[in-house]
């Protein structure tokens, strides 16, 4: 019984040291290696779908200075990954949500919201 429980564990790991190398990646910013669990498109969609979601459930601030801030700095940053060649394909979008709360997220895709 334990040997055969030794095999399985043994043929579970050279089968994950084999799939390995086609997970890999480099990160788009850094050139650093990387494991990708998801393909990038799939990792986008699931990220949308997260900030949908997440805005559903929230009001929007109708607060014109915040809006125009989070706006402003929002382009610039989105700006500068781009230039980097790093979400150049996002289509962006920067929210600022009514809440007590003080937070932001972002999720893959190039959504941002801010608390």
């Amino acid at each position: 019984m334990l040997r055969r429980a030794l095999r399985r564990t043994i043929l579970a790991f050279g089968i994950i040291l084999l799939l390995l190398p086609a997970g890999c990646g480099t990160t788009p910013y850094t050139n650093r290696s990387q494991i990708l669990l998801l393909p990038e498109g799939t990792e986008t969609q699931l990220g949308i779908q997260a900030y949908q979601e997440a805005l559903a459930g929230e009001q929007l601030s109708m607060n014109p200075q915040w809006n125009a801030w989070v706006q402003n700095v929002g382009r610039r940053i989105a700006a500068v990954a781009a230039a980097d060649g790093f979400g150049q394909s996002f289509e962006w979008e920067f929210k600022v949500i009514a809440s007590p709360t003080v937070n932001a997220f972002a999720t893959p895709g190039g959504k941002v919201a801010f608390y």
